[in-house]
């Protein structure tokens, strides 16, 4: 059926292109122009329709091949670079199979205070290193120049909301006589929000 339309579009096309031709020789272009140009048009709509039905049918057939319920079910597959339901389905289930063994890992650290500093570190000492300098009432210098660096000590601030107290003591204040004295900091840290809870720092020693 496909096929046969493909070669009436085809001949119509010809026959078309030819008529359209003779025509021109003869000098009867306004006469004959119509007519041509109808079979051409007709070639062309026929050879749409059966380019648009092979297509139809080339994605039936890999359905059914691949043993898929669907097309939708099969251009999934596809998007995931896969060709049968058997290995769409294998794929969709090592997916799962990861996202859940991430979230048990997740919940594992959530309950230990050093692998949940860890995992916000970086943030946290981007987000408290502003909130600590300003403190200072003169001047400060950091003696760690990489904020990660910055933040050597850790604590529950709260474990039941997750919130984490990070400290350390490498930035100094300079003092109204000019003086450098090198503070001992926290800061308060909420991971779920990436909000700064509240910093304070005094001299080391005091």
């Amino acid at each position: 059926m496909v096929e046969a339309m493909m070669w009436a579009a085809a001949v119509l096309m010809v026959s078309g292109g030819v008529a359209l031709s003779a025509l021109f020789v003869r000098g009867h272009r306004a006469r004959w122009f119509k007519l041509a140009g109808t079979g051409v048009l007709a070639g062309l709509g026929l050879s749409l329709v059966g380019g648009t039905m092979l297509q139809a049918q080339d994605q039936e057939d890999a359905r059914i091949a691949g043993g898929f319920d669907t097309i939708a079910a099969l251009e999934a597959a596809r998007a995931d670079g896969v060709e049968t339901k058997a290995e769409h389905d294998a794929l969709l289930r090592e997916r799962a199979r990861r996202v859940e063994e991430e979230a048990q890992q997740a919940a594992a650290c959530r309950q230990d205070v050093l692998c949940w500093a860890a995992r916000h570190a970086a943030d946290a000492a981007v987000a408290c290193s502003p909130a600590i300098e300003r403190l200072a009432e003169h001047d400060f210098v950091w003696i760690a120049l990489s904020p990660e660096s910055r933040l050597s000590e850790v604590r529950w601030a709260d474990e039941h909301a997750g919130t984490l107290t990070y400290g350390g003591d490498r930035i100094r204040f300079r003092t109204e006589q000019g003086d450098l004295v090198t503070q001992t900091y926290t800061c308060d840290y909420d991971p779920a929000s990436g909000a700064v809870l509240g910093v304070a720092a005094d001299p080391m020693g005091s």
